[in-house]
C-alpha cells in the first residue's frame, strides 16, 4: 500500500505506510528502497541513506537500492560515494547481462 501512496504522489501516505510495514517485517528489501526513495524527496537524507542501506544489507545483489544511494549521496555532496554506488549499479548489472548472455549462448542439450 506504500508502494501505491507513493505511486500516487501521497508522500506522507506513503512515508506513515512504509514506516508501518518495516517496522512490522524488517526483512522486506523493497519496503527499504521505498522508504528510503520518499525520505529522499523530502529532504531526509541521513534517514534515507539508513533505510537503503538496509535494503542492501538484505539483497545486495539488487542494483536499485545501490541507485537511490548514489542519487541520495550526489543530493548531499558526497561526491566519491555516490559514484561508488554508480559504479556498483553498473557492475550488477553487467553481473546481471553476463549472467543472462551465458545462459541464451549455451545451446540445449542434444536428445537422446
Amino acid at each position: 500500500m506504500g508502494d501505491i501512496a507513493m505511486q500516487e504522489n501521497n508522500s506522507d501516505e506513503a512515508l506513515a505506510l512504509l514506516r508501518k510495514a518495516v517496522a512490522m517485517k524488517n526483512d522486506i528489501d523493497i519496503a527499504y528502497i521505498d522508504l528510503g526513495a520518499v525520505l529522499s524527496q523530502k529532504g531526509q537524507y541521513q534517514d534515507a541513506v539508513a533505510a537503503l542501506r538496509r535494503a542492501v544489507e538484505l539483497d545486495p545483489s539488487q542494483p536499485d537500492p545501490h541507485y537511490h544511494l548514489a542519487r541520495v549521496y550526489k543530493a548531499m555532496g558526497r561526491t566519491a560515494e555516490s559514484q561508488k554506488e554508480f559504479a556498483k549499479v553498473r557492475e550488477l548489472h553487467q553481473d546481471s547481462d553476463d549472467s543472462l548472455a551465458s545462459k541464451i549462448a549455451t545451446p540445449p542439450p542434444l536428445p537422446q
